[in-house]
């Protein structure tokens, strides 16, 4: 009895390992006009036309038009996140957490900017904040809402 237990959680321990976690770029057809970033410690070799590099700190910012999105991912090394930004109002932040099912933790506003904290199943890595699990970031400003996960780590 115990062994298939133990079975059956080794199988599940390696579905999640092998299930690929959603990300964000899978949102490019809703939001085409969007721009997205990576934030990675480590580049490749070589980048895919129309991604543009900033150096952050000790890091990079990949950036690149939602059409380029999905190929610019698959080639960088471990994400420490991600985000896109697109013009939007409320109606599109409530959108954006209807397709990725979050789940609002904490809304504040301040100085112009609306900002969202939630958790969603269908994204991976997440950070504790206020003593709750986050892994994803809204924020409406000026006309434009940026969605990161875990959090937003560049400008919004």
């Amino acid at each position: 009895m115990l062994g298939r237990f133990v079975g059956f959680v080794l199988v599940l321990a390696c579905l999640a390992v092998l299930i690929p976690q959603f990300n964000l770029t899978a949102l490019n057809r809703l939001y085409s006009d969007a721009e997205y970033s990576f934030y990675v410690n480590s580049l490749p070799n070589e980048l895919p036309k129309g991604a543009s590099i900033t150096k952050n700190g000790a890091g990079f910012i990949v950036t690149t038009s939602a059409v380029d999105a999905s190929m610019v991912l698959k080639s960088l090394p471990k994400l420490e996140g991600h985000s896109f930004r697109f013009k939007g109002n409320e109606a599109s932040v409530e959108r954006v957490l209807a397709e990725l099912k979050g789940v609002v933790l904490m809304r504040e506003a301040l100085e112009g900017i609306v900002l969202c904290y939630a958790y969603s199943d269908r994204l991976g890595k997440s950070i504790v904040a206020s003593g709750q699990k986050v892994n994803m970031q809204i924020a409406l400003r000026d006309g434009f809402v940026t969605v990161g996960t875990p959090v937003i780590l560049g400008s919004f």
